[in-house]
């Protein structure tokens, strides 16, 4: 799968950043749950613990979200799988309005970090999401808008 191939290389170059060591806001079941996805690559991640602890994707400071990305977007190409949690919310984050004034926080702290690379790498994924078929994937108006945002944020009119 071609698409695999465009993510696994965008994304080869990022490290896991340190874990954070400060976490008063979180709850002890979302500590747990960052603790798992610390404990792995973002090339161990698989469909089934995606599926089950699929809020690790709000929890993951920005740095941290960037360096899994990859990871829950890989695990549904790999498994054919474009109805996971994830995947929703992720297009659920990227459906959007091209004012980039709008933006809310937790966007605009993570998105506008990917490179040009990584940003091609995520349309290429949008791109096998409406090529699925798949009944439980997100629909077409909001992949469309999906790669809008994914446009505007490769072009640099993301916040930065």
């Amino acid at each position: 799968m071609q698409e695999l191939s465009i993510v696994e290389q965008a994304f080869a170059w990022r490290s896991k950043p340190p874990w954070p060591l400060e976490t008063p806001s979180l709850f002890p079941q979302e500590v747990a749950v960052l603790r798992w996805i610390w404990g792995l690559d973002w090339r161990e991640l698989d469909c089934q613990s995606i599926e089950a602890n699929h809020d690790v994707v709000f929890l993951l400071p920005p740095r941290a979200f960037c360096f899994y990305l990859p990871g829950f977007i890989c695990a549904g190409i790999r498994e054919r799988r474009a109805d996971l949690l994830v995947t929703t919310s992720l297009i659920q984050m990227l459906d959007r309005s091209p004012d980039s004034a709008a933006w809310d926080a937790f966007f605009a702290e993570r998105w506008p970090l990917l490179t040009r690379p990584e940003c091609n790498a995520v349309e290429a994924w949008i791109w096998w999401l409406s090529a699925s078929g798949d009944d439980g994937r997100p629909d077409d108006d909001s992949l469309t808008r999906s790669l809008g945002t994914v446009d505007l944020l490769r072009s640099g009119g993301g916040l930065s």
